[in-house]
């Protein structure tokens, strides 16, 4: 027997939870009849049954799609490309 934890979930997170529970508990399974008595689409229910664990509310969570990390660019070598391609535009206009 698995032990399930007290987890807060907002008011979205216990909708998500309603939602698959309401499929679980349906005799003949009708995705569509149940999206339309949730009012969501149908690509979001198969969404969130993929990435629901029965014994993992956690993974009902709303997750970012924002990336964690990202390249950045010295700023020093920004303004060394500004003046390179401002002086590099003016030798073009001035050798015609």
């Amino acid at each position: 027997m698995r032990k399930i934890h007290a987890v807060d979930l907002t008011e979205k997170e216990k909708f998500r939870l309603k939602v698959v529970d309401a499929y679980e508990a349906m005799d003949p399974k009708n995705v569509r009849y149940l999206c339309k008595l949730m009012s969501i689409h149908h690509s979001t229910f198969y969404r969130l049954r993929k990435q629901y664990k029965r014994f993992n509310l956690n993974t009902l969570k709303y997750r970012s799609r924002r990336p964690k990390s990202s390249r950045t660019i010295p700023w020093n070598l920004v303004i060394e490309i500004c003046r390179l391609s401002s002086t590099h535009f003016f030798e073009q206009i001035f050798s015609i």
